[in-house]
């Protein structure tokens, strides 16, 4: 364009410098330059971004967990590992003291046995408020179990031993003949002081052998003769099953209470063959 005008610049002068001073002259110069420019630049630029993102997650996490544990624990003798002293001294028929008798928790290895000294005097440990039984042994004896329920404190009580001699006289006497293959039962019946008591009766289930016999207390032998126990508050059983068998005692009516329990009824020992079982119950 700067060209354009440039040339025609020129051209005015070039051509109008020279022209005739003759003012008659009638001639012209007419230029007519139209520059039409036209731009039109229409820049239509139409974005449309739609982004539809829909992210759906449902997680539905359903855990049902049932768990039914049922422990049924029949035994009612709780061991808490705790122990107490059991002591006292071992005497034989006549009253005299035995020594070299090994006493021992029946069925309780882990606990160390006893031997009783010159005087019959004996000590171990047992397991405390359990059911027990002290299991005595000794060369031309009988095997004897005493039953007993523990408490929290340390307890001494004196035990009954009998040679097979013995048993076999003591058996003879209530019209029986002893038969190793059996077992049998011994009853003390005691009051709140200890002391023996007559009039008791006693029972065992199942029943088997003979029995109940009591023991005379002039003759310190059974005697078939007697329905209840005597001032020498002994019972006996002979010639019984082995196995188990739930012994009790009744005393006016009323049932006694197997020693060291809280309440009246029976006990349930084991019976074994060429065994004494020895029982006390406490009666008021």
């Amino acid at each position: 364009m700067k060209y354009l005008i440039l040339m025609v610049l020129l051209t005015v002068l070039v051509f109008g410098g020279c022209g005739d001073d003759d003012s008659s002259n009638n001639g012209g110069d007419s230029d007519s330059d139209t520059d039409t420019d036209s731009d039109t630049d229409t820049d239509a630029d139409t974005d449309t971004d739609t982004d539809t993102d829909t992210d759906s997650d449902t997680d539905t996490d359903t855990d049902t967990d049932t768990d039914t544990d049922t422990d049924t624990d029949t035994d009612t003798d709780t061991d808490t590992g705790a122990t107490i002293v059991f002591s006292g001294a071992v005497y034989g028929y006549d009253g005299s003291p035995i020594a070299g008798v090994q006493v021992c928790v029946y069925d309780v290895s882990s606990l160390p046995c006893s031997s009783t000294t010159v005087t019959g005097i004996f000590s171990l440990d047992v397991p405390a408020d359990t059911l027990i039984a002290l299991e005595l042994t000794a060369t031309d004896y009988v095997n004897t179990l005493y039953w007993h329920r523990t408490g929290t404190a340390d307890e001494s009580h004196d035990l009954d031993f009998f040679t097979e001699t013995e048993v076999d006289t003591f058996a003879a006497a209530g019209g029986d003949t002893y038969d190793p293959t059996k077992a049998a039962l011994i009853t003390h019946f005691v009051d709140s002081t200890s002391t023996a008591l007559a009039g008791v009766t006693f029972s065992l289930t199942p029943s088997s052998g003979h029995g109940p016999v009591y023991i005379n207390s002039t003759t310190g032998m059974p005697d078939v003769a007697l329905t209840q126990s005597t001032v020498a508050g002994l019972g006996y059983w002979a010639n019984v099953d082995p196995g188990t068998g739930d012994v009790a005692a009744t005393y006016s009516a009323s049932q006694c209470v197997p020693s060291g329990d809280a309440t009246a009824g029976a006990r349930t020992v084991d019976l074994i063959a060429d065994t004494f079982s020895v029982l006390t119950f406490i009666c008021n």
